[in-house]
């Protein structure tokens, strides 16, 4: 199933979701790349103002900004208790491997 489009609580997200997040839109949950090649404002984290360069493989942090390039779809972690951030709504894409 696909939820393309729908917005929830960060926290209802299932195990294994991919999650768009588009330039210029706070990535809302700790999670992996799986797609796609973007800058991304890691200060809130890390106190450092160069964005990141973000790539397949790559870790991304809940509360983070996605500053362009492209979107990123990000799979949610194993298990939710790694979760830092569950109040940020996002896209959902059900993930093949679920």
């Amino acid at each position: 199933m696909r939820f393309a489009g729908t917005e929830v609580a960060a926290d209802s997200v299932a195990v294994g979701t991919d999650v768009l997040v588009r330039p210029g839109e706070r990535v809302p949950l700790d999670g992996t790349v799986i797609a796609g090649h973007s800058a991304v404002d890691e200060s809130l984290l890390t106190g450092e103002a160069a964005p990141m360069s973000k790539g397949k493989g790559d870790a991304v942090y809940g509360g983070t900004v996605n500053m362009g390039g492209s979107p990123l779809t990000v799979r949610t972690p194993l298990m939710k208790q790694h979760r830092k951030n569950t109040h940020l709504p996002c896209d959902l894409h059900r993930s093949s491997a679920v």
